[in-house]
């Protein structure tokens, strides 16, 4: 009697299963446009985190974030660069503690393995590094920028390499 239950039980909703309105999903086209990338990140007005490539850590106070010694962001190429080169420029912030402890911190970057001169920082505070890249750096739209750092600090029990507190990355038209 207790199979019998069961089975009548299991019966009933296969039942009510088998009854229900079979609504089809219909399949339409998408159109699925590539995504332009951006000349210029601003984390205080627009995070896209998509274009960073790697040495960034999360999003502090909707406005900046922490990297690595080693970092690379992905960025669109102004339309004149092929022609005329472009401005790259960081703005960043270096904090007290990594001037007190590191005392100079040196910067360099590439633009799609184009070196770009390095600038060293003896202070603390908002810096901008701006360089001039040559027309040669943009041999396509997108552009791999790579920065790096000859100093860093590693906090106790953080396990982080920290570098610099970056708040804005672009390049700019000649």
């Amino acid at each position: 009697m207790r199979y019998a239950k069961i089975f009548l039980a299991a019966g009933l909703c296969a039942t009510a299963l088998a009854c229900r309105e079979k609504t089809l999903s219909r399949m339409e086209p998408t159109i699925e446009e590539a995504r332009q990338l951006t000349s210029a990140i601003r984390f205080s007005e627009q995070p896209r985190g998509d274009q960073l490539v790697k040495g960034f850590y999360e999003l502090q106070g909707d406005s900046w974030r922490w990297t690595a010694p080693q970092f690379e962001v992905l960025l669109g190429a102004p339309p004149s660069a092929p022609a005329q080169g472009a401005h790259l420029v960081l703005e960043f912030n270096l904090p007290d503690p990594s001037i007190a402890s590191l005392k100079a911190v040196t910067l360099a970057a590439k633009i799609n393995n184009v070196p770009l001169p390095p600038e060293t920082y003896t202070t603390s505070g908002m810096h901008e590094y701006r360089r001039e890249a040559p027309p040669s750096a943009f041999i396509a739209q997108d552009v791999i920028v790579e920065f790096s750092v000859d100093k860093f600090l590693t906090p106790p029990g953080d396990g982080r390499n920290l570098a610099l507190v970056v708040t804005a990355v672009a390049l700019e038209p000649k």
